[in-house]
């Protein structure tokens, strides 16, 4: 799903949906989304395999089961992540950088960032923002920044409602920075953030009517 923001950046900037955005779309697919997000899901499962073994649920994942080994699980995501970057070199330099920002997004979560009150809210939404980049540069257009300040303050919004759920749900267990946050808190932050779009949308509908209009609609 999280992929749908490679598309909607494209889509929105090309002059026309041919066959050839098309190919263009699953190839990046299959580059982006399968090989260095699956490098990168695998990282976090080794670096949660000791949290995830004592979980009621999450137990029962390859590497916090035992049914891989960690060492198979690092050889597996370098592979993946590696043939990851070889293909997207092939899209554009600005493409694969991209890449790299979402690979060190990434790692600085699962080393850290995501026990780290309000960084983690910003780590994981920041990749939102990348991949719509990512889609625009695949048309050989450059987004303007209100759209990227924009989509930040709707990636932030929905993760901090994520957590709120969460937290009546698995009571942080799960995800052990839900203790730091009360409800209030996090619904300020919704509340904050859902505020800074609208400001920035009152700015910029006029020029961009369906950005916004798409924004706001799938955040509804």
């Amino acid at each position: 799903i999280t992929f749908l923001n490679v598309v909607f950046g494209a889509l929105l900037f090309a002059p026309v949906f041919d066959l050839e955005l098309a190919a263009r779309l699953v190839g990046l697919y299959i580059s982006f989304n399968v090989l260095v997000n699956g490098g990168l899901y695998t990282l976090n499962d080794l670096a949660d395999c000791t949290a995830d073994a004592c979980h009621s649920r999450k137990r029962f994942r390859p590497v916090g089961s035992g049914e891989v080994t960690p060492s198979q699980a690092a050889g597996w995501a370098a592979l993946l992540v590696g043939a990851g970057m070889i293909t997207g070199a092939a899209f554009s330099p600005r493409i694969l950088l991209c890449y790299v920002a979402v690979v060190v997004l990434n790692i600085v979560y699962s080393c850290g960032g995501r026990d780290v009150r309000g960084a983690d809210l910003l780590l994981n939404s920041l990749p939102h923002v990348v991949r719509f980049v990512m889609g625009v540069l695949l048309v050989n257009r450059l987004p303007p920044a209100g759209h990227l300040v924009a989509l930040l303050f709707m990636a932030v919004a929905l993760s901090s409602l994520r957590r709120d759920v969460e937290k009546d749900v698995d009571a942080g267990a799960g995800r052990p920075t839900l203790r730091r946050y009360t409800p209030s808190q996090l619904r300020l932050i919704v509340a904050v953030c859902l505020g800074g779009g609208a400001v920035v949308t009152l700015h910029g509908v006029s020029e961009a009517p369906g950005f916004y209009g798409v924004l706001w609609a799938t955040t509804v």
